[in-house]
């Protein structure tokens, strides 16, 4: 029903996909959680992902799990 695909370098691991066939059910939750407790358990310290500032459906919902808006730091922005 889903797919999530995440990169771990040095205590960060980075989100890199989160694709969920059936929307508001829960599936992309999961997902999220599996892997938060996956990389917490190899000593990750940070989970992180982009999305555009226009995608507020994304943005609600990495905020409902508990993430937060930080600025990006790198050369792309």
């Amino acid at each position: 029903m889903g797919l999530i695909t995440y990169q771990i370098k040095d205590e960060e691991c980075e989100i890199v996909t989160l694709n969920s066939l059936i929307e508001n059910n829960g599936v992309g939750s999961n997902l999220m959680r599996l892997v938060e407790k996956e990389v917490k358990g190899k000593g990750c310290k940070n989970i992180w992902l982009i999305t555009t500032n226009d995608n507020l459906r994304a943005i609600g919902f990495y905020q409902r799990l508990g993430l937060s808006i930080s600025k990006c730091l790198s050369e792309c922005c």
